[in-house]
């Protein structure tokens, strides 16, 4: 193999004779045929495997990751260009993160990699393991996605064993277990050689710790997660932050700077101050109906103005090449919206109108944490303004009584007593364990909530609005619409 970073391989990893004497052996004959030299390509290389035998969009068409010559100047030929996807789906390093925004194609690439790994493999037996956050996300996307890519391709036909199921398939001697990590019970007892974490953001800690441990005993070892980021230094965004982090750049063809592209506005007179988002059109935009004009934003070039070519002249670059020399640390790439030539700056910048929330935007869009700095909380915010003394466990003589609640896997709540002189003390606080809204359980921890709060007859309950809100709707039918806030 020639000199490359540790895990990532491509055509030029192989020299011609050793892709010969591959060949060779593992068809048994020195006459090699074209379709053999090109099977035997395929295995050494994910992406040229996906090529060859992979099918996206319901299993209807071959997957791309260049589209030469700009699509003719077709639009809809645009969706098709992702460079960006070969050097991950190329990556074999075993810890691999993705902090990625929506949209960019990497569930379909996780996939992907997965099945050339235990075809790859199939000799020793291997196990995959593949997790969904939900159990309707994980079935929906077998049953609808990966069903009709599997059926579609003749090559996979011809490699599906007699176990396909929903939750199990067959790839010659290799297995594909699909789970909701969801809870840690959905994932334990499974000994896995290799496991891919969808959204990992939305994993609970002991489903995570469920998913490495089955895959400690393994010899491969095999990790890789992405996800949309949610918070600053949580999740995918702490993973990348600790990783060799690689990122998308874009060289500016006219004076060869090398932009990892922003979302802030182009400032002339700074390099580090500005982005590269440029308004050519001042009046392009329409506050009110939230629509932006075609041709009123451009994407720059941060260092001299001038118009950037996203195209083709993209490319990976590492900040940290020394954390992963060995394979101890973690390989990270983050991808965003902006990397994507058929997202058109116009089009981010309406989505930035449309969304629900800044948080939202930056998080699917941008692929990036969003932290407003006027809403952060500080420790001293709490420790300055409350009194904490000995915990209550009832109204006691408090004229107010405050409850603040975070749902989650197990809910968590505070709860805060105002005194006759207006003194703030934070009383007490538990968890209450969550359940989900199945048959039978519906509201069980709703009703032991309301057991644990009723010495305390609260003024107000403040509580995160929650996956759907449907826990809100719950507290209101108990307390009344006056009392609870989410």
């Amino acid at each position: 193999m020639r000199d490359n970073p540790l895990g990532i391989i491509t055509p030029k990893t192989f020299s011609g004779e050793q892709i010969a004497k591959i060949a060779v052996s593992t068809f048994g004959t020195d006459e090699i045929t074209p379709e053999q030299l090109s099977a035997t390509l395929a295995f050494l290389v994910p992406s040229l495997y996906e090529l060859k035998y992979h099918r996206i969009g319901n299993g209807g068409k071959k997957p791309t990751f260049i589209v030469p010559k700009y699509g003719g100047g077709n639009p809809a030929k645009a969706v098709a260009h992702r460079p960006f996807q070969i050097q991950p789906m190329n990556d074999i390093y075993p810890n691999l993160v993705v902090k990625k925004a929506r949209q960019l194609g990497f569930s379909e690439l996780g996939v992907a990699f997965m099945i050339w790994w235990a075809d790859v493999h199939s000799q020793a037996g291997v196990n995959c393991l593949y997790t969904f956050p939900t159990l309707k996300q994980m079935r929906d996307f077998v049953q609808m996605r990966l069903n009709s890519v599997l059926n579609s391709s003749p090559y996979y036909r011809s490699i599906i064993g007699d176990t396909n199921s929903v939750n199990v398939k067959q790839i010659r001697n290799s297995f594909l277990t699909f789970r909701t990590s969801s809870k840690s019970s959905s994932v334990e007892g499974i000994n896995a050689d290799f496991a891919s974490v969808d959204e990992y953001d939305h994993v609970s800690a002991s489903a995570e710790q469920s998913i490495e441990g089955s895959i400690s005993s393994s010899p491969y070892k095999v990790l890789r997660r992405w996800s949309t980021p949610t918070a600053k230094g949580m999740g995918i965004d702490d993973l990348y932050e600790h990783s060799d982090q690689w990122f998308w750049s874009i060289k500016c063809n006219h004076c060869g700077y090398e932009n990892e592209l922003s979302y802030d506005a182009y400032d002339g007179s700074s390099i580090e101050a500005g982005g590269n988002m440029l308004q050519v059109d001042e009046d392009g935009v329409d506050y009110k109906a939230r629509t932006v004009r075609p041709g009123t934003f451009i994407y720059v070039c941060k260092k001299c103005g001038k118009k950037l070519d996203r195209w083709y002249s993209g490319h990976y670059l590492c900040r940290y090449p020394s954390r992963t020399a060995d394979t101890s640390g973690i390989r990270g790439y983050t991808v965003n919206q902006m990397d994507a030539v058929w997202i058109t700056a116009d089009m981010l910048k309406a989505s930035e109108l449309k969304a629900k929330s800044k948080q939202s935007f930056y998080n699917y869009c941008l692929g990036e944490p969003y932290e407003d700095q006027n809403l952060k909380v500080y420790d001293s915010d709490i420790l300055d303004h409350a009194a904490f003394p000995t915990k209550v466990e009832n109204r006691a003589d408090y004229k107010f009584i405050l409850v603040g609640i975070d749902w989650g896997v197990k809910h968590t709540v505070v709860i805060a007593g105002i005194t006759e002189n207006n003194r703030f003390d934070i009383i007490n606080d538990f968890q209450v364990q969550g359940v989900r809204p199945t048959v039978g359980q519906a509201g069980e921890d709703i009703r032991h909530l309301y057991k644990m709060l009723k010495p305390y007859n609260p003024d107000l309950i403040f509580a995160d609005v929650g996956d759907s809100g449907e826990k809100i709707h719950n507290l209101i039918d108990i307390y009344g619409q006056n009392k609870v806030w989410g």
